[in-house]
């Protein structure tokens, strides 16, 4: 289907309109198009690749069903215990003058890591407060050392005794 150039007037095939007896080119149709509306394409879920063994073939698994695979991650410690355990060392190191803070902090710790499963292990604080202790008299000297510049570091290093004294607990407890 054509249409005049110059009047636009719908014409058949073959048809030649009568506004202009010579007109050697016709327009295109029209068609009637609708405003552009972009598409979205969303991206696949993403997605983790191992292998099972050398004979078979590479698998893939969806991240939402992996938790099922590798067991789930969540802790389940209240928030009523919580404020319990926090007064509960902060009257420890008030009523002994600071002495044992070493001793609030692991309890609190051992709350902590107690409520804690990681891919569907639960995790066990296994520091003390003696070895904490110990720690925490090498790193008074280091800041007195420092005039106090080494305390910067005391928070990264009191995470990394944390982190070391955690462990996996394991099944048969």
């Amino acid at each position: 289907m054509k249409f005049c150039k110059k009047c636009g007037k719908q014409l058949n095939p073959g048809e030649v309109c009568n506004c202009t007896a010579s007109a050697a080119t016709q327009m295109p149709p029209r068609t009637t198009q609708p405003p552009f509306q972009p598409t979205y394409s969303h991206p696949p879920p993403p997605t983790q690749s191992y292998m099972t063994s050398s004979a078979q073939a590479e698998r893939t698994i969806p991240m939402q069903d992996q938790a099922a695979i590798v067991g789930e991650s969540y802790f389940d410690g209240g928030l009523l215990q919580l404020i319990g355990w926090r007064i509960a060392g902060f009257f420890v190191i008030l009523f002994t003058l600071g002495i044992c803070t070493p001793w609030a902090i692991c309890m609190i710790y051992r709350w902590e890591t107690k409520h804690t499963v990681l891919q569907g292990k639960r995790l066990m604080f296994t520091g003390s407060a003696i070895g904490l202790f110990g720690q925490w008299i090498k790193w008074l000297l280091l800041c007195i050392i420092t005039i106090g510049i080494y305390s910067l570091w005391v928070g990264i290093a009191l995470k990394k005794w944390k982190t070391k004294n955690t462990v996996f607990q394991s099944s048969d407890a």
